[in-house]
């Protein structure tokens, strides 16, 4: 819920400041009804180094969510695809990182295996 009033206040743009506040305490007021999560940064670093013109398009993290597409520009929604077609490849290279490394761990787990078999034949060998 709190994400679907960030995205909307992000939708409806910025706010305006309050006439009667004066100019040194409105630029000191942050505004408290937007908390974003701990990701939200990292994500939006991922999607401009996926597509540098993100950032220049206002897309947002949400988008690459599928919130909110029906209201991007033909622009926006290129880009975003580049971005997911880099996610995509981001996912398929941890995907084989991850068989990799359990390709490995089995080859260690085998050859550690050998080695206790052929220590305890050698202990059996040199008791009789």
């Amino acid at each position: 819920q709190e994400l679907r009033q960030q995205s909307e206040q992000q939708q409806q743009g910025p706010q305006l400041p309050n006439p009667s506040t004066p100019p040194e305490q409105q630029q000191q007021q942050p505004n408290p009804a937007v908390v974003l999560p701990p990701w939200w940064d990292e994500a939006l670093a991922l999607m401009c180094a996926a597509a540098p013109a993100a950032a220049a398009l206002d897309l947002q993290p949400q988008h690459v969510l599928g919130c909110g597409l029906e209201e991007l520009s033909i622009s926006q929604l290129e880009t975003l695809e580049l971005v997911h077609r880099a996610y995509l490849a981001r996912l398929s290279d941890a995907r084989i990182q991850l068989v990799n490394r359990q390709h490995e761990e089995e080859a260690l787990e085998q050859a550690r295996l050998k080695l206790e078999i052929a220590q305890f034949a050698a202990a059996q060998k040199a008791q009789t």
